[in-house]
C-alpha cells in the first residue's frame, strides 16, 4: 500500500505540472479501479524514470510471490496488490504498458483461471483484465482474444457452479457479473 501511495504521488507530481490543475477535485475522484483515481489526459506524455520503474517492478514481483489460495493470508495481500496495480494502470497508458511488460497480464490470467483462488481475488483479476481489453497489444499479452473469451466463460461457469440448487440460489453473482460484463465488453469492442 505504501508503494502504491508513493507511485501515485510521483504520478501526481510529474503530471500535474503539465496538466496545470486548478484544484485537487480531479485528483481524488472515486473510481472502480481504485479508492480514488487521478484524471490525466492520455495525450500528456509521461516518461517513467528509474525510481518509478523499480517501484512498479517491485509491485509486480510482490503480486507474483504472494499465494493466491483462498483463505491464506497471502491471498488478501495479493488482492490488495492487484488492486494497486490496476489503480496505477488506469492512470496513464505508459504505466499500463509497463505493468503488462513486467508480466501483470500473465499474472491476471493465472489468477483468474486458478481453481484455488478465492472468489474476490478472481473478481479483481477479472475487473483488471477488462481494463486491458481496450488495447489490442494488451489482449495479445493476455493470450489473445480466444484465451480471454475462454477465461471469461470459465469464470461464468465457476460462478454458476457455486449454486446450491438448480434454481441458481447461492451462485456467485458478483463473479458472474464481472465475467458477463467482460464478455459484453469484448462484444462491443469487436
Amino acid at each position: 500500500m505504501a508503494l502504491w501511495l508513493l507511485l501515485r504521488q510521483w504520478l501526481v507530481e510529474n503530471m500535474s505540472r503539465m496538466n496545470t490543475l486548478a484544484n485537487a477535485d480531479g485528483l481524488f475522484a472515486v473510481s472502480e479501479a481504485s479508492w480514488w483515481t487521478v484524471r490525466f489526459s492520455v495525450d500528456t506524455p509521461l516518461l517513467l524514470t528509474d525510481g518509478p520503474q523499480e517501484g512498479i517492478a517491485m509491485l509486480v514481483d510482490m503480486c507474483c510471490m504472494l499465494p493466491g489460495t483462498a483463505g491464506s493470508e497471502g491471498a488478501a495481500l495479493r488482492e490488495l496488490g492487484l488492486r494497486c496495480a490496476w489503480s496505477l494502470s488506469s492512470t496513464h497508458p505508459v504505466v499500463c504498458a509497463e505493468l503488462v511488460r513486467l508480466g501483470m497480464a500473465d499474472l491476471l490470467v493465472a489468477t483468474a483461471s486458478s481453481p484455488l483462488a478465492g472468489s474476490s481475488l478472481v473478481r479483481v483479476a477479472g475487473l483488471y483484465l477488462q481494463h486491458l481489453l481496450d488495447t489490442p497489444e494488451h489482449v495479445l499479452a493476455l493470450g489473445g482474444l480466444q484465451q480471454v473469451v475462454e477465461l471469461l466463460v470459465a469464470m461464468t461457469q465457476r460462478a454458476l457452479a457455486s449454486a446450491q440448487d438448480v434454481a441458481g440460489r447461492g451462485a456467485d453473482v458478483k463473479l458472474m457479473e464481472v465475467a458477463v460484463r467482460g464478455l459484453a465488453r469484448l462484444g462491443l469492442n469487436m
